[in-house]
C-alpha cells in the first residue's frame, strides 16, 4: 500500500514537473534546454533511493516467506476446512433423510385420520346392525308367540 501511494507520488511529481516546464515555454519565455530538464527530473528522482530502503524496512516488517508457526497455522486451519465440508455434507444428508421422514410421519398422520373415520363409520353401521337384529328378533319372538297362540285356537 505504501509503496503503491509512493510511486502514484512519483508520477505525479514527473508530471508535474514536465507540466510546469511546458507551461514556462509557452509563455514565451527563453527555450528551455533539454539539459535543464533533465537536471529537474533528476533532482526530483533523488528521492527513488529513499523509496527504495522503504521498500527494504517494508518487507522487514511484512515478510513474504511463512515462518513454521504460519505453516502450522495454515495446515490446522485446512484440517479444520475439510472438517467442516465433510460436516457440511453429513448435515445435508441428514436433513434431506429428515424432510423424507417427516413426509412420510405426515402423510402416516393423514392416513391414520381417514383409518379412524372409516373405522368410525363401520362401528355405527355394526351398532345400527345390532340394533335392526333385537328388533326382528323381537318381532320373530312375537309371531312365533301368536303363532303359537294361533295354533292353539286351531286345535
Amino acid at each position: 500500500m505504501v509503496l503503491f501511494f509512493y510511486s502514484g507520488f512519483l508520477a505525479l511529481g514527473v508530471i508535474l514537473i514536465t507540466l510546469v516546464l511546458i507551461n514556462e515555454q509557452r509563455k514565451n519565455k527563453p527555450a528551455v534546454s533539454k539539459h535543464f530538464i533533465r537536471d529537474k527530473l533528476s533532482e526530483f528522482l533523488k528521492i527513488t533511493p529513499m523509496m527504495q530502503k522503504i521498500e527494504t524496512i517494508e518487507k522487514e516488517l511484512h515478510p513474504v516467506e511463512n515462518s513454521p508457526s504460519e505453516k502450522l497455522s495454515a495446515l490446522i486451519e485446512n484440517d479444520w476446512k475439510m472438517k467442516y465440508e465433510k460436516l457440511e455434507t453429513l448435515f445435508q444428508e441428514k436433513s434431506a433423510d429428515f424432510g423424507k421422514i417427516e413426509q412420510a410421519l405426515n402423510n402416516e398422520i393423514k392416513n391414520r385420520a381417514g383409518f379412524e373415520d372409516f373405522k368410525y363409520l363401520l362401528e355405527e353401521e355394526i351398532e345400527r346392525s345390532k340394533e335392526k337384529r333385537r328388533q326382528l328378533q323381537a318381532e320373530l319372538n312375537n309371531l312365533e308367540m301368536e303363532n303359537e297362540n294361533l295354533r292353539s285356537k286351531l286345535a
